[in-house]
């Protein structure tokens, strides 16, 4: 596709920071995982949160790296900050064109620079946003 490390860096940003924390599914029938039986309509959910900071499942999680999704095969289903299969979020594609021609048009028009360099704290409302907007200068490219 066009632009893949921008792409790849909202992958990365959604990885460290997804929206919804969490995707939840009631299973329809008995299923074993990991050894453990779960009954057919229990409650199962994956904390996107926790997954995209595992180290079983990201090398050096805490760092921000958008070419851990560039070329790779293995990445479809660590990816999930919009959830999966069926019942994924209805609004995903329309959020990824978004997203792209947002930030595409932003980064081929201006130079981005934070205020400050501190780190932003996140906080959970239903969804998971940063605890104050953060600073942006915008300046046009010539």
């Amino acid at each position: 596709g066009a632009l893949p490390l921008l792409r790849a860096a909202i992958k990365e940003t959604l990885r460290l920071y997804p929206v919804g924390i969490t995707v939840q599914r009631y299973p329809t029938t008995d299923v074993v995982l990991d050894k453990y039986r779960v009954p057919a309509g229990t409650l199962c959910q994956v904390s996107l949160y926790a997954m995209g900071r595992s180290p079983q499942v990201f090398p050096h999680p805490l760092r921000y790296d958008p070419s851990r999704w560039l070329g790779r095969e293995d990445t479809s289903f660590k990816a999930l900050a919009f959830g999966f299969g069926a019942r994924q979020c209805i609004g995903r594609r329309l959020a990824e064109a978004e997203m792209m021609l947002f930030l595409a048009h932003v980064l081929r028009n201006f130079t981005v620079e934070a205020v400050c360099s501190e780190d932003i704290r996140t906080v959970f409302r239903f969804i998971l946003m940063p605890e104050t907007s953060p600073l942006l200068t915008f300046r046009t490219i010539d």
